[in-house]
């Protein structure tokens, strides 16, 4: 009887156990699921920086103006003078002003020789000179004897293709020198303070006079021949030496014994063994790179402004003032100052 009240809780158990396995499970209760998604990716796009290139200034470089001097060895009242200050108004007019040369007649710088070493230099932008032997032996040509003895000779030689001027233009130019133009001067003579000497131009008579020459052989030799003693003195100091009787006479170009000296110079022995040739010459490194070159070629210059047109002034004048070997007064001169 026990036993049988035992197994009925048992199958009870066992009901509710298989009641309890056939009942589904509930259904899940609806819930709202947030899903994380990963942002897209963002291109940046950098905007380029803006290309435009700011305009160059328009600031116009302002225009040089030059001031040059000129040195000149030509003397005040030589028709070359008012030759050379119409070239320095016509470089001024065809630079629209803008460069301006100061004329300096008559060694007003200095000493011919001081002169062209300064122009070498280019302390002096422009000179008109007499050459010297001292700095090339070459530039001695313009003075070798009787390379000249007419005024047709002269005329053929120192023009732009004539054996003088293109000869001495290559010369200096290694010196640092530019040629610009020919300025012949005249035939060489000697001019006294004194009575003339006996044979004045006869070489085997002693004349026991000293004349002033310039430091070259030609002039020297030239002299000696003739029978005086040269003597080297700048011409800077040919007035006082000549007027305090350290020399008795000067080797020089008829104009500039005229021009420089007339008051002390009571002989004039004219002669042609020598012609003396005067040079225009600019230091080459400013030729080379001024406007000059540029602004005055347009006005058809080029710097090559003809001063050789005086040789028919210089013949002009050659022709009324000519003396041969002779004694001549004071009074001589005073005819040529007109």
């Amino acid at each position: 009887m026990k036993k049988k009240m035992l197994l009925i809780p048992l199958a009870l158990l066992l009901v509710v156990s298989l009641i309890a396995c056939a009942t589904p499970a509930p259904a899940p209760t609806a819930s709202t699921t947030v899903t994380a998604t990963a942002p897209a990716a963002t291109t940046t796009v950098t905007a380029p920086a803006p290309t435009t290139t700011a305009p160059a200034p328009t600031t116009t470089a302002p225009k040089l103006s030059y001031k040059w001097r000129m040195s000149s060895v030509i003397p005040t009242g030589d028709p070359g003078i008012a030759l050379l200050e119409q070239f320095t108004e016509i470089v001024k007019e065809n630079s629209n002003g803008r460069i301006v040369i100061d004329s300096f007649p008559g060694n007003l710088l200095g000493d011919w020789q001081s002169a062209y070493e300064e122009t070498m230099r280019g302390t002096i932008e422009l000179d008109v000179t007499c050459l010297s032997s001292v700095y090339d032996p070459r530039t001695g040509l313009v003075y070798t004897p009787y390379l000249a003895t007419s005024w047709n000779d002269i005329k053929k030689l120192y023009a732009p293709g004539g054996f003088v001027y293109d000869t001495i233009g290559d010369i200096l130019r290694v010196q640092g020198i530019e040629l610009l133009s020919s300025y012949p001067s005249d035939f060489m003579g000697v001019g006294l303070r004194g009575d003339a000497p006996p044979s004045p131009k006869d070489p085997d008579v002693d004349k026991g006079l000293k004349i002033r020459v310039w430091a070259d052989p030609a002039p020297e030799k030239i002299i000696e021949w003739f029978g005086y003693m040269p003597t080297v003195l700048p011409w800077s100091e040919v007035y006082t030496s000549v007027q305090m009787g350290v020399v008795d006479g000067v080797c020089t170009n008829l104009v500039s014994q005229y021009l420089w000296l007339a008051d002390i110079t009571d002989v004039w022995i004219y002669d042609r063994s020598l012609f003396e040739g005067w040079f225009f010459i600019m230091n080459a490194e400013l030729f080379a790179s001024s406007p000059l070159k540029i602004r005055i070629s347009s006005g058809g210059l080029l710097l090559r402004y003809k001063l050789s047109e005086l040789i028919w002034l210089k013949e002009k004048k050659r022709k009324t003032c000519r003396v041969s070997v002779t004694r001549e007064p004071r009074s001589y001169f005073s005819p040529m100052r007109n």
